[in-house]
């Protein structure tokens, strides 16, 4: 009988715990602070503007995120991040 018990306080604290989560979710929602984190309305915050093979090795991808281009040299070689 004991046991059951400890089962059935698990799964009312699990539930209460999932609970939580999706009332916190809501609010976050709600809040413009996150809503500029997670986009606002389902907009896309990063764009693919133009992709260009440089060599066999390189290839530069133009990206706008939240409305500012960036350039990235993408290569298969190197981990490094390159500053153009």
């Amino acid at each position: 009988m004991e046991a059951g018990m400890d089962i059935f306080r698990m799964i009312l604290a699990l539930g209460v715990v999932v609970l939580l989560m999706l009332i916190l979710a809501k609010v976050a929602q709600k809040l413009p602070r996150f809503q500029r984190m997670i986009g606002e309305q389902g907009q896309e915050r990063i764009k693919v503007k133009s992709s260009a093979l440089l060599d066999a090795r390189h290839r530069l991808v133009i990206v706008e995120i939240d409305g500012t281009e960036k350039a990235f040299l993408l290569s298969h070689e190197t981990g490094q991040e390159v500053k153009l």
